[in-house]
């Protein structure tokens, strides 16, 4: 991706330190209860004994997968065991605080030698979500003798209706590694890199965390998994394609209906495949610009796009001496030709994006050298969820808004002369 060192001719960039984006958080809809919410419309409706039988059944399951019991959650799977045995395998390493399983009983309904249901699954990650995160999913169940058990997890058909977001442990096999704060999810192609990452995240975490004055705890998860498979489903993302980013930072709402539904359990992170290959330097300089987006939380949807993005790319960058602060060549160009406006969240991350993550970079830097660093945290309360940002902005600077990209490319193109 085309970048500029300071004072040096441009260059292509090993990776892009402005292809970070923030995922609009993703929630299921609601299905209606009934045959028409299982997908089996010619199902008969089931009597309440089973449903009783299976609420008993998830239970246990339940129960089996919070003591790490193999052999009890065995007893409750029936037909091919690979892809459940594996989920078990999964969850289990997740320092889960809280998992539940719960049918809905108005969706249960008859389909030859079976049930299947809708059920809503409860996990919440001790350390990392602020309540347990609340999913649906669609069941097959059998009865064996007095009991019942469990011969599917999944119904792609249903999944895709109700736009199911499945987790990494829910697609693959992973592997999880936890240190200092930080929770790492890698899978078979990414598992040898998996210590060396998870301290790059906790050596992120502690250069970026005194410089946040705000409260943040330092934890986080970060998936980092050699398959696209999660990152190709991730719904909502500016620019539209999650494969063309190096990373996104996420909210997980806590659940799909309901209490809830809009609240940030946490927010996480994913790496896009490439980035287990790249330099060093330009790796850590994403986590960075990653966990400043992770710190805002919910405020970093609440604020302009300008502002959340250029102020994890200034921050990024701080650490680094000016001759290493890439900058996008397209950002350059824009400064050279006049800014005329700041970047619009709507188009943010279109065509112009590589301009526009430079541009939002230095009017943060432009901003930090009249009024100091304390300014963009003031910026970061004050124009947050306000109806004219732009506006409130002059109001608090004392300039208008030219003089402030006037002051940006000016300070840009000195820099990078």
């Amino acid at each position: 991706m085309p970048s500029t060192r300071p004072d040096r001719p441009a260059m292509l960039a090993a990776v892009a330190a402005t292809t970070v984006l923030v995922l609009a958080g993703c929630s299921l809809d609601p299905a209606p209860a009934g045959p028409a919410a299982t997908g089996a419309a010619s199902g008969t409706r089931v009597a309440p004994e089973a449903a009783r039988g299976i609420a008993a059944l998830l239970d246990r399951r339940a129960a089996a997968v919070r003591r790490g019991d193999a052999a009890a959650y065995g007893r409750g799977v029936g037909g091919s065991r690979a892809r459940q045995d594996r989920w078990f395998d999964n969850v289990v390493q997740l320092p889960a605080s809280t998992v539940g399983f719960s049918l809905e009983p108005a969706s249960l309904v008859r389909d030859g030698d079976g049930w299947w249901g809708t059920v809503r699954v409860e996990l919440r990650l001790r350390g990392y979500d602020a309540m347990p995160v609340v999913t649906r999913d669609r069941y097959r169940f059998v009865r064996d003798g007095r009991r019942f058990r469990v011969t599917s997890m999944t119904d792609a058909a249903w999944e895709r209706r109700n736009r199911v977001q499945p987790q990494p442990w829910d697609l693959e096999r992973v592997v999880v590694r936890e240190r200092a704060g930080v929770l790492g999810m890698f899978d078979a192609g990414s598992a040898d890199r998996a210590d060396e990452l998870v301290s790059a995240v906790a050596d992120a975490v502690a250069t970026i965390g005194p410089r946040l004055p705000i409260a943040w705890d330092g934890r986080v998860v970060v998936y980092a998994l050699s398959d696209p498979a999660f990152v190709s489903g991730l719904e909502g993302v500016p620019g539209g394609d999650p494969l063309a980013v190096d990373g996104l930072a996420f909210p997980v709402v806590a659940g799909p209906d309901g209490a809830g539904a809009s609240e940030v359990a946490s927010t996480r992170v994913v790496l896009n495949p490439r980035i287990l290959s790249v330099p060093e330097a330009s790796r850590d300089r994403l986590l960075r610009h990653e966990l400043v987006h992770v710190a805002l939380g919910e405020r970093d949807d609440r604020i302009p796009v300008w502002l959340s993005e250029g102020l994890a790319e200034y921050l990024s960058v701080q650490t680094l001496p000016t001759s290493e602060r890439l900058v996008p060549a397209e950002a350059l160009t824009a400064a050279r030709r006049g800014l005329s406006a700041l970047p619009d969240g709507e188009t943010f991350n279109g065509p112009a994006s590589q301009a526009n993550y430079g541009v939002a970079w230095w009017v943060c830097e432009a901003v930090a050298e009249t009024w100091g660093e304390q300014m963009l945290w003031t910026l970061v309360e004050e124009l947050d969820g306000v109806a004219d940002p732009v506006r409130r902005l002059e109001q608090l600077l004392g300039v208008d808004e030219q003089r402030l990209l006037d002051d940006a490319a000016r300070m840009m193109l000195a820099t990078y002369s």
